[in-house]
């Protein structure tokens, strides 16, 4: 089995058009969504449409429709809405957040004082009792691998289309990647385990910042060109 992950695109179509032509590349049995195709202003309906043919899993933004989105086709509501919060794929178990809901971190503890890297222990609880030797999620937009003793490999791929953000729940935080790349991971099935390739694909990021900015949004113009939170 040979998997191309992507997810937290965004609205992000230059981000993702990059991403589509590297797996191109790849030669993988399968590219999986892993969520969160909207929200953003740079064109939430042509991302929607690319990824239509692709299995996948509903992010917690594709359930929110913002204005800056634009009018999606009736078929792209109904794709988005249809998808399913968890997706198994032979040993491979695909969602968004956690396996019990898309606006859970699973890879990422947010405390009083910022955001950490979740500790295997928090992994396995928010986890619970999965019968997969792999786990592959989104949310954070951090990529990121952890093999939990005695139990599986979970994969984050990292974010297609916004490499930083803020956010204020359940504590004021950031993450960032440090670079604006648009960012997916192959997962490949070998001889001897699991191998998790990640990549970091550039792409115009200064256009889509442009764009962004000149949308009324120059705190998401910086996070796409720079990686950078603040």
């Amino acid at each position: 089995m040979h998997l191309a992950l992507i997810a937290d695109i965004h609205a992000n179509v230059y981000a993702l058009d990059a991403v589509l032509e590297h797996i191109r590349g790849q030669a993988v049995d399968l590219t999986v969504n892993l969520g969160d195709v909207l929200w953003g202003n740079l064109d939430a309906p042509g991302c929607v449409e690319r990824v239509m043919g692709f299995p996948g899993v509903r992010g917690n933004h594709d359930e929110e429709l913002a204005p800056e989105c634009g009018p999606l086709t009736e078929e792209a509501g109904a794709f988005l809405a249809g998808l399913p919060l968890t997706l198994p794929l032979e040993g491979v178990l695909c969602f968004h957040g956690t396996p019990t809901g898309n606006r859970q971190h699973l890879m990422l503890t947010v405390t009083p004082q910022g955001a950490r890297p979740a500790t295997p222990e928090e992994i396995r609880d928010r986890l619970g009792e999965v019968a997969a030797s792999v786990v592959v999620c989104a949310h954070t937009h951090l990529p990121r691998v952890v093999q939990l003793p005695g139990g599986p490999l979970v994969v984050n791929p990292g974010s297609v289309g916004l490499p930083a953000y803020t956010d204020a729940a359940p504590s004021p935080y950031v993450a960032e990647n440090f670079s604006p790349h648009a960012r997916y991971a192959v997962l490949t099935r070998t001889c001897g385990g699991w191998q998790v390739d990640h990549h970091a694909v550039p792409y115009d990021h200064e256009r889509a910042a442009r764009e962004t900015a000149a949308a009324g949004r120059p705190d998401r113009a910086h996070w796409l060109r720079t990686g950078l939170a603040q």
